[in-house]
């Protein structure tokens, strides 16, 4: 199983919509993984350490 078949397979479990907005949730969060992809492609990244720092200053004590 690849990285992205987890997210696709989510993306394929939204049933709590009526249909013609499932279809439209379901396409919106293809695009975002698709962007997602894209934007790791790109090098547009951050390590796991860039992100522990982000967190302590993003969340409350």
């Amino acid at each position: 199983m690849s990285d992205k078949e987890p997210a696709v397979d989510e993306g394929t479990q939204l049933d709590d919509y009526p249909p013609m907005e499932e279809g439209a949730r379901k396409a919106e969060f293809l695009a975002g993984i698709d962007e997602a992809l894209r934007q790791v492609e790109r090098g547009e990244t951050y390590s796991i350490e860039e992100m522990e720092k982000f967190m302590e200053e993003w969340l409350p004590e």
